[in-house]
């Protein structure tokens, strides 16, 4: 059989006797509303293991609320625990280790920062812990208004996840829709393919 003669017995068996304008007409008023299923919103199991390398180091944070003078307790805070530099991106949901910040817009000027804990001196310290100031998080701590920042990451890591949720959706839509297709395909015969 060619495979034009196929597709219409196909279109035909599927059309069972309607028009294709009743047809599409019978689809469209049988949508669904939504396909939101309970995993649909957060993938917390992936935002718990994003946060699990950086716990210590998040919690060591702590020590900056309410300081007075947040830079200089981060200045002392990464001397002593160097690790804590690399959280630091996170905080800003950013998954880069090196970030370059347009600093004079007329002549294109930028500062970099790297937030790996290789060659860590007091200059680097010092631009890193400018860096937290001017970004806006010193501010956020010295006033209270970060009180946990394990808590904060975690917020931080869901709204990165919301990028997920496309992708969720439609892995949601191939699962809810697969066995009405594997019934159609059962029912006329065929083989089914995922």
């Amino acid at each position: 059989m060619l495979k034009k003669e196929r597709l219409r017995m196909d279109v035909n068996l599927i059309l069972n006797g309607k028009t294709e304008d009743e047809y599409f007409d019978f689809l469209l008023h049988s949508m669904k509303q939504k396909i939101t299923t309970w995993d649909y919103f957060v993938d917390w199991q992936k935002v718990m293991d994003n946060i699990k390398p950086y716990k210590v180091e998040l919690c060591l944070l702590d020590a900056l609320i309410g300081e007075q003078d947040v830079e200089h307790a981060l200045f002392n805070l990464i001397t002593t625990y160097p690790n804590v530099i690399k959280v630091l991106p996170l905080l800003l949901a950013i998954r880069e280790k090196s970030i370059k910040i347009l600093t004079d817009s007329q002549n294109f000027f930028y500062r970099d920062f790297d937030f790996s804990t290789k060659q860590l001196d007091p200059n680097k310290i010092k631009k890193t812990a400018d860096w937290f100031m001017q970004c806006g998080l010193g501010e956020l701590v010295a006033n209270r208004k970060i009180t946990s920042f394990l808590t904060y990451a975690t917020g931080v890591e869901v709204g990165l996840d919301s990028n997920g949720r496309k992708n969720r959706t439609g892995t949601m839509m191939e699962n809810i829709v697969e066995p009405f297709i594997q019934r159609a395909v059962a029912k006329h015969g065929g083989d089914y393919i995922a």
